[in-house]
C-alpha cells in the first residue's frame, strides 16, 4: 500500500467520509460489499477527463482508476461499509 499516495486530498477524503483515519485503515481486509453493475473498456477516443459511462466521470472520481485506452473500470452499485474489516489470508 503506497501510504504517501493515501496522504493526496482526493485519496484521504474518500475514507474520511466514512469515519475511517488513515492512520486506521485496515489492510489486508473487506472493508465493503457492492454490487457490480457493468465492467467498462476504456476506449482509445476518451481521456480521463472526460469519460462518460452515461454520466461524466469528475471529480475525485479521476483520482481512482488509471483510464487510459485499453484498461477497464467497474461501475458500482449499492456501496455497504462493513462495521468491522473482515480479514483476508494470504495465500
Amino acid at each position: 500500500m503506497d501510504m504517501e499516495y493515501c496522504e493526496y486530498l482526493p485519496i484521504k477524503r474518500a475514507p474520511q467520509k466514512h469515519g475511517i483515519d488513515n492512520a486506521d485503515l485496515p489492510l489486508g481486509a473487506v472493508i465493503a460489499t457492492v454490487e457490480l453493475v457493468e465492467c467498462h473498456l476504456i476506449p482509445n477516443e476518451l481521456s480521463a477527463a472526460g469519460i462518460e459511462f452515461g454520466e461524466k466521470l469528475e471529480g475525485d472520481e479521476l483520482y481512482f482508476g488509471d483510464f487510459m485506452d485499453g484498461r477497464y473500470a467497474w461501475e458500482l452499485n449499492k456501496v455497504k461499509v462493513l462495521l468491522e474489516p473482515v480479514p483476508v489470508k494470504d495465500n
